[in-house]
């Protein structure tokens, strides 16, 4: 029994040890880290906000471009992967390899600093979350304190960031569904519509909106450690990109039609206090941006290394992914002291 029990847990995470080329498959190497970026703090703090202010059809036009945007590109990513043998370095070794090293280098280059800005945007949510809890301390120390702790968490095996992200997936899951479960009768009289004069444009909500699709990075950075590399890229990101998809077009027609619009616009985190549990939500946002800061805080390491062993930055970095490692959370700190998450997501 004990042993049928465990089955589907080594199915889904097999140990990097036992295999002979790389080990991890397409749910935990692609499907996991991709979907659980995508699924991450735009989706609990940005969307009915943004919602609110657009309205729900250029919503739903938003959605779908920046969708079909990742599908295309996907789809793209999966002839070349199907046609070639994929070393380490994800995006970056596909497309330097594929036209050429100039403009592979260029593409990696911003590549490395997406996956750096992703770390900052979402340990920067985490913290607005956690203040709402711990309201004595201020937003820089609980942000550098989550940086601290995520980068000791990344120091592990891969293989530990990966199953703990299998529990933050059926966190994050169980969030969403608590969030249609619930209704605006859960909000409580105290929430008031607050005076906004803030306004977005078409363009300014799509940039905005537009991080949450990039997540497949996290699943193509990890090329070098599946055990068949073709194969779970291709299935792995369509399927992120389906399940992201089919995630936010639903929980915008949901909060368009469940809340007010001027408290969708003039409160981010309107969707807790909307949500059946409040608990399990919470629990949702920490897990969704946690595992999306812990897994570009992997990824981007091992993009600097690849642009490194190629020479395009200097060979120190090619030795180690920790040497690595350490400049990109050395950026990431200082991107948090001196912005703030909606400066970063139009960076981004």
């Amino acid at each position: 029994m004990l042993n049928a029990l465990k089955r589907p847990f080594n199915v889904w995470f097999p140990s990097r040890t036992a295999q002979e080329t790389g080990g991890l498959g397409t749910f935990s190497g692609v499907y996991l880290p991709s979907v659980l970026q995508m699924l991450g703090v735009i989706l609990f703090m940005r969307l009915g906000w943004i919602t609110g202010h657009i309205g729900l059809p250029k919503m739903t036009l938003i959605i779908l471009m920046a969708s079909s945007i990742l599908f295309l590109t996907g789809l793209s990513m999966t002839s070349i992967v199907t046609n070639m043998k994929v070393g380490s370095g994800g995006s970056y070794y596909i497309i330097s390899r594929s036209l050429g090293m100039a403009f592979g280098s260029a593409i990696g280059i911003l590549l490395t600093i997406a996956q750096l800005t992703t770390i900052a945007i979402c340990v920067s949510g985490f913290a607005i979350s956690l203040q709402e809890l711990l309201p004595q301390y201020s937003l820089v120390s609980l942000e550098v304190a989550t940086l601290i702790g995520l980068a000791i968490v990344s120091l592990f095996p891969v293989d530990f960031a990966l199953k703990t992200q299998g529990l933050i997936f059926v966190v994050v899951i169980t969030s969403i569904i608590s969030v249609f479960l619930g209704s605006s009768s859960n909000i409580l009289e105290t929430i008031t519509p607050l005076a906004s004069f803030e306004t977005l444009s078409f363009w300014a909500a799509f940039a905005l909106f537009f991080p949450a699709t990039t997540g497949i990075e996290s699943g193509m950075a990890m090329s070098g450690d599946l055990k068949n590399p073709s194969r779970s890229l291709a299935i792995g990101t369509l399927g992120a990109v389906v399940t992201a998809y089919i995630a936010y077009a639903a929980l915008s027609i949901f909060l368009t039609f469940e809340i007010p619009k001027n408290l969708l616009r003039s409160h981010p985190m309107i969707i807790y206090y909307t949500s059946k549990f409040g608990l399990v939500f919470i629990l949702g946002v920490w897990g969704a941006t946690l595992s999306s800061a812990l897994g570009s805080l992997i990824t981007s390491p091992l993009t600097l290394q690849s642009l490194a062993k190629d020479g395009i930055f200097p060979s120190f970095f090619a030795k180690s992914p920790r040497r690595a490692a350490v400049l990109i959370i050395s950026l990431a700190l200082i991107m948090l002291l001196l912005t703030d998450m909606n400066h970063l997501l139009p960076i981004l």
